[in-house]
Formats: structure tokens, C-alpha cells, sequence
């Protein structure tokens, strides 16, 4: 047997074998993490990402102050921290159901 041989019988050996371990996971059960989120859980906790945003609680908007342009950018500042909070949300669902019930909290 020469090199390039071996090489191809070890490629096809190491596909076969990850083809056999993806075929033998399991689903998950309905509200049981995924490996994701286990990874994602176990991050937080060595501290390495920041804790998730609370998204359960809405910010009561703040009174005008009657100027225009500072209530247009506080306004804009609001947005962009909803849109955030939002998009932070939409990333944690991992299924299009759970993201379309948290836009609809929010």
C-alpha cells in the first residue's frame, strides 16, 4: 500500500465513523437543552460570556420633555436598545417557534 492509499482509507474511515455518530444521536425531548445550549450555560458560568439579558420585563417609556430633538434621540436610544435586546433573544431561541414567541412578548 502506498501513502495516498492510506490517506484514503483514513478519510473514509474517520467519515464513516462521523456519519455513525450523528446517526446514533438522539432527538431532544421538548424543553431539554441542546448541546448548544449546554455549551452556551456552561460558558456563562466560567464567566467567559455575559449573563443573558432579562427579557421578561418591558421598560416603561419615559415622559416627553418637550424638546423635540432630545426626546427624537432618546427616542432612537430606545429603539436600539430594543432592537438588542431582540436580536440577543432571537439568538438564545433555537427554534423559529420560540423566536416568534419572544418577538411577540416584546
Amino acid at each position: 500500500m502506498n501513502t495516498r492509499h492510506l490517506a484514503q482509507t483514513a478519510f473514509r474511515l474517520c467519515a464513516f465513523s462521523l456519519v455513525m455518530a450523528c446517526s446514533r444521536e438522539k432527538e431532544n425531548e421538548p424543553g431539554e437543552p441542546t448541546q448548544f445550549d449546554r455549551y452556551v450555560a456552561n460558558q456563562r458560568l466560567q464567566g467567559r460570556l455575559p449573563a443573558a439579558i432579562d427579557t421578561s420585563r418591558s421598560t416603561p417609556t419615559p415622559a416627553l420633555t418637550g424638546d423635540p430633538d432630545h426626546d427624537f434621540l432618546r427616542a432612537m436610544s430606545n429603539h436600539h436598545k430594543n432592537v438588542i435586546i431582540l436580536a440577543d433573544a432571537a439568538l438564545e431561541a433555537n427554534t423559529r417557534p420560540d423566536m416568534e414567541g419572544v418577538i411577540r412578548q416584546l
